[in-house]
């Protein structure tokens, strides 16, 4: 009884730091996302509106797919 006691408090921590790390690594896509965006948002005004607007909508898909990808990964890990 004692060692499942135990084994379930590891296998929660593990979960817990689990956790952590994936809104940790989503949060610095995000940053660098963003990062890159503004980079190159300022070169592309440069040249035109429209390469504006085609780029942030290729930008918004792009971090959706990524945020996307995390989730299902975390949902996966889950289960298990």
């Amino acid at each position: 009884m004692c060692s499942f006691s135990h084994n379930y408090k590891k296998r929660n921590i593990s979960h817990t730091f689990f956790l952590v790390q994936m809104y940790l690594l989503t949060i610095i896509i995000v940053i660098l996302q963003l990062i890159f965006f503004f980079f190159q948002v300022s070169l592309i005004s440069l040249f035109t509106r429209v390469g504006y607007s085609l780029y942030m909508s290729s930008f918004l898909c792009t971090l959706n797919l990524r945020t996307l990808s995390i989730l299902k990964l975390y949902l996966r890990e889950r289960r298990k």
